[in-house]
């Protein structure tokens, strides 16, 4: 196919037709975009890579809104100015995108009939990053920069916990827990995808010094999740490597002969790790890990440990209470926000609650410590089917691109280990978390990127 575009005064690279935008698939249109608009491109690709390595540097308050909301300017200049708004044609005509964008809204209309309003509209708001999809768009003929550029933010986050172990950056709360200045719970999440990009790329890798210096940066993610102590994290994790290690033997991305020679790697990396905190560090990291393995045992093998004082126990509590509300609310659900309400007086989690000076409690916003029985306690069954919905959908479009794109692999890593944590925790409403559910959303939208003539013919301006 040849498109000529013939040019005038105001746009000196020519307009396109619109039976020839029609007729141009994904790919041909970002790389179109590309060549007329060279300069808005790479500024579009730089600011996109910043955007997907803040994600998981969460000690600077605002960063992962402050790239986006720069993306989203030059985004709205390239379509005003760069004459490349034809870019987005296919992505209007994705059933996935407005699936994406169904699940907030409704989530936002469910506010209607919440108890608490307010906390229901800090809910959705926590999906914004989800708008990533679209402003990213343009460049996702050029995932795997993106993907590297998030790997990229997680061994940032890596640095900052040594320095921790080391005692030359304070923690933040607890001294046996090294979280980089961000949450627990949702940097296990980032660090365990920063797990599976590595192990991916040590999977394809085509030469094996390639691969184990990939499977040397997986233990060190790995290490990484060890030192938060999140449990959620490290099951995530593991599953995910194991998911990418099936799917690419099965469609030979990677070899039988390669996976011994990346689990000892990685292993032997892990023993070297620990040996170094033995060594240097007074072994603070494998005591953190030692007071996580110990605490979980105590909660699993004691009876007589009450449901408030164990995380296992009160997770428990939450999922069973989150089944019940729903039940009085299945199809619309309770409305965003609404739950706190009603969990702050349940059985067993009462004792959580803060007393003000007249003796009644403090109302909190509680969330049951899993996305999928928030979106079914909240925004019932219509919300969980447009969550379930997006989900399948991506998944569909993954299988669709995994034998020409070798790094969907890490992308199908990646939704699988979001998948996972948000089990144990409701990271849907965790800003870090729902911005990297946008990243992994972008693969479904990625195409092939490839330097050969897309028969774009471009005359020179007159």
């Amino acid at each position: 196919m040849t498109i000529e575009m013939t040019p005038n005064q105001e746009n000196p690279w020519g307009p396109l037709a619109a039976s020839a935008v029609a007729s141009m698939s994904p790919q041909e249109l970002m790389r179109w975009g590309q060549e007329v608009d060279p300069f808005g491109h790479r500024v579009h690709m730089f600011m996109a890579m910043a955007w997907a390595m803040s994600l998981p540097i969460e000690m600077v308050p605002g960063l992962k809104d402050i790239t986006l909301g720069c993306l989203a300017g030059w985004v709205i200049l390239r379509m005003m100015f760069g004459g490349v708004s034809h870019i987005w044609h296919c992505l209007y005509k994705s059933p996935l995108l407005w699936i994406l964008l169904a699940l907030p809204c409704w989530s936002l209309i469910t506010c209607i009939w919440s108890d608490q309003p307010i906390w229901g509209l800090e809910e959705v708001g926590a999906m914004r990053g989800l708008v990533a999809v679209f402003v990213v768009y343009p460049v996702l003929h050029h995932i795997t920069p993106l993907i590297i550029s998030f790997l990229g933010g997680v061994l940032i986050v890596n640095a900052v916990q040594i320095l921790q172990v080391a005692d030359l950056i304070p923690t933040k709360k607890h001294s046996y827990r090294f979280a980089a200045g961000g949450s627990p719970n949702p940097l296990g999440l980032l660090l365990s995808g920063g797990v599976v990009i590595a192990t991916t790329f040590a999977l394809t890798s085509k030469h094996k010094s390639g691969a184990l210096i990939w499977s040397f940066v997986t233990a060190i993610t790995f290490s990484g999740i060890v030192l938060v102590q999140n449990r959620g994290g490290i099951l995530a994790a593991s599953i995910a490597c194991i998911v990418v290690t099936i799917v690419g033997l099965a469609i030979r991305h990677t070899t039988w002969a390669r996976v011994p020679l990346v689990v000892l790697s990685g292993a032997s990396s892990l023993v070297l790790l620990i040996g170094i905190d033995a060594t240097f560090f007074e072994s603070r990291g494998i005591a953190a890990w030692t007071h996580q393995f110990e605490q979980t045992m105590h909660e699993v093998q004691s009876d007589d440990v009450p449901a408030y004082k164990s995380s296992i126990g009160i997770r428990k509590t939450m999922w069973a209470a989150s089944m019940q509300l729903w039940e009085s609310h299945p199809i619309v659900g309770l409305g965003a926000g609404g739950m706190g309400m009603h969990l702050e007086v349940w059985p067993d989690l009462t004792h959580f609650n803060e007393i003000d000076k007249h003796g009644k409690p403090i109302p909190r916003d509680f969330h049951p410590h899993s996305t999928w029985c928030w979106i079914l306690a909240s925004t019932g069954l219509i919300g969980g089917l447009l969550l379930f919905a997006m989900l399948v959908l991506t998944s569909i479009a993954y299988a669709q691109r995994l034998a020409a794109q070798p790094i969907m692999l890490a992308s199908i890593g990646l939704l699988t280990a979001w998948c996972i944590a948000n089990t144990f925790d409701s990271l849907l409403l965790t800003g870090q978390t729902a911005a990297m559910l946008g990243l992994i959303l972008c693969g479904a939208f990625s195409e092939p990127s490839t330097r050969s003539d897309l028969g774009i013919r471009q005359q020179p301006p007159c």
